[in-house]
Formats: C-alpha cells, structure tokens, sequence
C-alpha cells in the first residue's frame, strides 16, 4: 500500500478535467488517492496497472452515493480517463502517470555519480580515522564552531554531484542513514548522500541490523571528535564514511583520537 501519489499541477489547465463538475474533479481525486492506496500491480512485472474495484464496492471505499457516482464515472470513461474491464474499474493511464523516471531510480543515480566521480582530476585521499583526521588549512581558517548546525555547511567533501533526487526510504536502515545524513551532511545533500551509503552497504553484503550498528557507532564516533573540535563541520559526513569504511573492512582504528 502507497501514503502517497502524484498530482500533477496540469490539472488546471487540462480540458478534460475541467470540463468536469467541481464535484467529479473530487471523485476523480479520490479515485487516484484510492488506487494508490491499494497499489494493485501486474504479477508478471510488479508495474501499477490502476487497478480499483467493481463500481458498487469503488463507490463506498470513498463514500460517495452510487447516483453521484455513475455519473461521474460516465463521464470519466467519456474521456478516456477511466475504464472497465469484466466489471472491474481501472484507471488506464495510472501507471505511467505515477511510475518514477528510470533518471531518478537510484541504480541509475548511483551509475552517474560513479561517472562523474570518475570523470574528476584525482584528489588527496581521506585520511582514515585509525590515522587521525587533520581539518584542511581552508577549515582552520573558518570562523565556524565545530559543534554547530552542520546545515549551515555546504561543502561537497567527497566530490561528488547532488542530483536532487529524494528516494522514499523504505527500510529502518535507509531511514537511519537518511536521519544521520540530515543531521550531519552539507544542506541539501541528505538524500544523495544517504541513498548511495545504503547502496555500499548493501554492496558489501551488510544486513539491516549489521548496517544500522555501524552508522550508529560511525556516529558516535563523529560526535565525539566534533566536541573535542577536531574536525570542521564541512568535514563531518566525510569522517563519518571513513569511520564506516573502517568497520566494513574490519580495522581497529575508530577515529576517537584529537589529532
């Protein structure tokens, strides 16, 4: 079952909605809300196919009398925007209306930042936490506090690109790496940054709970060497991934030391 669908702002200006009466436009919104709700899909392709339910049953799962009804979905399969198949309604156009670009699929995310990390001139490699992490000469000569709002930075330490792309975290463990991303990444990178920890994560072949205890304690970690200020805020999430990378490939060093 979905929380959510999309609605696109062309209603406004689509002929057939708004040749529709004020009352069918709200039939028709509660018909996308209800279809999203069941989230009915092909059992060959896992796709969304729009599926609702017989016209009685449609009617009181979004309690509107039948008389109303009828006649809204007369006008609705008038204009394409519905039909009825052995006497079950669907909304023909829901799939593609509400699938996500392949653009915006995180593999495919996940590919173009790997491109643009490999189309960049080299940079000096992070200093793993075992070895210390010393702030850049740019962030010893920043006025911020180390303990402040980390959203306040917007430094891409790590390279990479943000392509703004805001993937609904589904498990506990994408939904912790995204609250840490939020609470120490550069403003407008959580999601970006979160989604493609998730991915090493699972590229590693880490479990959920094996996943959560290592940002758990890579934030600890992070925390600790914030309040002893020896790291800049804008160099928060990148100590954070070295803390992580040092667990997954079982080193000792855990990044509490102040140098």
């Amino acid at each position: 079952m979905k929380s959510w669908v999309k609605l696109y702002t062309e209603i406004n200006r689509d002929p057939k909605l708004l040749t529709l009466t004020w009352p069918q436009r709200g039939i028709w919104a509660a018909l996308l809300a209800l279809a999203g709700e069941m989230d009915e899909r092909d059992p060959e392709t896992e796709a969304e196919n729009g599926k609702l339910d017989t016209i009685a049953y449609t009617a009181l799962r979004i309690r509107c009398e039948m008389a109303e009804f009828t006649e809204a979905i007369a006008a609705f399969t008038e204009r394409g925007m519905i039909s009825e198949v052995e006497g079950i309604l669907y909304l023909p156009n829901f799939a593609k209306r509400q699938a996500v670009a392949p653009s915006h699929q995180r593999a495919a995310q996940r590919d173009r930042q790997r491109e643009y990390r490999a189309s960049q001139p080299c940079h000096n490699p992070v200093t793993t936490p075992s070895e210390g992490v010393t702030p850049s000469d740019t962030d010893s000569d920043s006025d911020t506090d180390p303990d402040s709002d980390p959203e306040q930075s917007v430094s891409q330490a790590d390279g990479s690109t943000d392509f703004g792309t805001e993937w609904e975290p589904g498990s506990e463990l994408e939904r912790t790496a995204l609250r840490v991303a939020k609470e120490i990444a550069p403003v407008g990178r959580y999601y970006d940054l979160a989604s493609h920890l998730v991915d090493d994560l699972a590229e590693r072949n880490v479990d959920e709970r094996a996943g959560r205890e290592i940002i758990r304690r890579a934030l600890d970690c992070t925390q600790q060497k914030a309040r002893a200020g020896g790291i800049h805020n804008a160099n928060y999430w990148r100590y954070f991934r070295a803390i992580v990378e040092n667990q997954l490939n079982g080193e000792e060093g855990n990044g509490h030391d102040t140098s």
